[in-house]
């Protein structure tokens, strides 16, 4: 008995569980210094730890992605990016992620919902030497949390729900929502904050929405920003 209960908790102890407007997400990975940050960055939407899962992610870290094959057609999607169709449901394979090098991804729909094995391999001197050491930087577990957490979520919901992804911050007003839209660094952050010194308005999100034609949906994550956009808000 207290072998299945080591068992156990060890499993849980490499896993993490969230919920997000209804749909149920899991991350299992063996790498505890991701793992651990994933929960602190994730805190505010972390769920109960039986839930079912409608997106499964399974992060391999340091490992190869395993040796490729199919049965039945392919179609290719640019250089990186291969559809196959076959009886068990879609599968999609990105072999590069431009953004993170020595990340692939392979992601499969079934009647159970989305699964993605994802591969992650440190490719240079300075990664591979932070990954001995157990040492690597906020930014990569910030860049495999977007791919690895939010991706996915925001995936399952556009293809279940039919909403849509929106680059963009707002508030809640009692006249409606405020929707700011804008590219990387024009001010949508700082703006969207600064409209909090009003108390009539309250923070949605200040960076992803998601949209259905009428409402928006928050999409909730910590807000970065420079000390120059700290200096332009309200106290």
């Amino acid at each position: 008995m207290s072998t299945m209960l080591e068992g156990q908790k060890r499993t849980e102890n490499r896993q993490l569980t969230l919920a997000l407007h209804g749909a149920v997400y899991r991350l299992e990975t063996a790498r505890t210094p991701f793992l651990a940050y994933a929960k602190e960055y994730l805190a505010d939407f972390t769920a109960a730890r039986n839930a079912l899962p409608d997106v499964l992610v399974r992060l391999h870290w340091d490992t190869a992605p395993p040796k490729f094959w199919h049965n039945g057609a392919v179609r290719r999607w640019g250089r990186r990016i291969l559809q196959l169709d076959h009886q068990a449901g879609r599968r999609v394979l990105q072999t590069e992620v431009l953004q993170l090098p020595g990340l692939q991804l392979d992601a499969s729909w079934s009647a159970r919902g989305l699964t993605i094995d994802a591969y992650y391999q440190p490719t240079s001197r300075l990664e591979r030497l932070a990954h001995w050491l157990g040492r690597e930087t906020a930014r990569l577990f910030v860049t495999l949390i977007y791919y690895l957490v939010y991706f996915p979520l925001i995936h399952y919901l556009e293809q279940t729900r039919g909403w849509h992804l929106l680059h963009a911050g707002a508030v809640s007003h009692p006249d409606g929502a405020w929707v700011l839209a804008g590219l990387p660094g024009s001010g949508k952050s700082t703006f969207t904050l600064a409209l909090l010194a009003d108390p009539q308005f309250r923070l949605l999100s200040d960076n992803l929405l998601l949209f259905d034609g009428e409402r928006v949906y928050a999409c909730p994550e910590p807000i970065h920003l420079s000390p120059v956009s700290h200096g332009l808000l309200p106290s």
